[in-house]
């Protein structure tokens, strides 16, 4: 699991450029503006997501599952990953 922290709900919403780079791989975004910046260091070691993008994450797995709440304040909480079948 790897949860998405970031908010939406106040102040002005963010440029398409920075959210392109929320979710890209990170090059030189400052803490806080990229999309694993909130994940415990133990678990992106775990994963061997560090500094990917979203986008290049996901082509590795056979789904990614979303979970986002209904409510006013509901973003993407949680990405649940399965790995594909690698048998040789």
């Amino acid at each position: 699991m790897i949860a998405i922290e970031r908010r939406l709900v106040w102040g002005q919403l963010p440029s398409d450029a920075e959210l392109d780079a929320f979710f890209a791989p990170r090059t030189t975004q400052p803490r806080g503006l990229h999309w694993l910046d909130d994940t415990p260091p133990w678990r992106l070691e775990k994963s061997d997501v560090k500094d990917r993008g979203l986008i290049e994450f996901s082509v590795e797995y056979d789904s990614i599952e979303l979970w986002i709440k209904q409510e006013p304040n509901a973003h993407l909480l949680l990405l649940w990953r399965e790995a594909q079948n690698r048998s040789a």
